[in-house]
């Protein structure tokens, strides 16, 4: 019944049309006017090979999504033992939550965007569990993060909350916020010289 619902959105049929116009090989921002973020229009652009314009299709790719989260979000919490007894009740409940706080199954890009900041919560807590500099595990959380507010320009207020979370939790310095924004390790030592100069 969730499957063959007949609904479609409008965001639904922004991401199409934005897809198949990518698809034609035509440039977003230059010869597509809209304002989707890059990764959800390549994702939309991904989904006309995928699913074309069948709604059934991305219907089902949107529970997929649902479901892995949840499962994410589950592993999230035994790998950091939120709780004592390990039970399936806490993604149960998230993937129940995540499922009716939306209108409909839609295959939005919020969908994709909420999937990058879960797999972002892991890394947070990952660094507040070891308290220590792990700058691999900053870099992901970075990368990922961005990824998000790409998905949804609005995401990347986020960020400055990281950013507040780990400096009242741990010691983070100017080298671990550019290690954050940045790209690599030897990009992050530039920036910083730059600075002290």
């Amino acid at each position: 019944m969730l499957f063959r619902s007949p609904d479609t959105t409008i965001p639904e049929i922004r991401g199409m049309i934005t897809g198949e116009m990518m698809e034609e090989g035509k440039l977003l921002y230059v010869r597509v006017l809209d304002s989707t973020p890059p990764v959800a229009a390549l994702i939309n652009r991904f989904m006309v090979d995928v699913a074309g314009r069948s709604i059934g299709i991305r219907h089902v790719i949107t529970v997929a999504v649902f479901f892995l989260q949840a499962v994410i979000f589950g592993l999230l919490l035994i790998n950091n033992r939120a709780f004592e007894q390990q039970t399936y009740l806490p993604p149960f409940l998230y993937g129940t939550l995540l499922f009716f706080s939306l209108d409909s199954i839609a295959f939005t890009r919020e969908v994709w965007a909420s999937l990058f900041l879960v797999l972002a919560i892991d890394r947070v807590l990952r660094q507040l569990q070891f308290r220590a500099q792990l700058d691999p595990n900053l870099h992901l959380l970075g990368v990922l993060v961005g990824l998000s507010s790409l998905c949804v320009f609005s995401y990347a207020v986020f960020f400055p909350g990281i950013l507040l979370i780990l400096a009242v939790t741990t010691r983070l310095d100017l080298r671990q916020v550019l290690l954050l924004t940045t790209r690599s390790e030897e990009h992050t030592s530039e920036l910083q010289s730059r600075l002290h100069l």
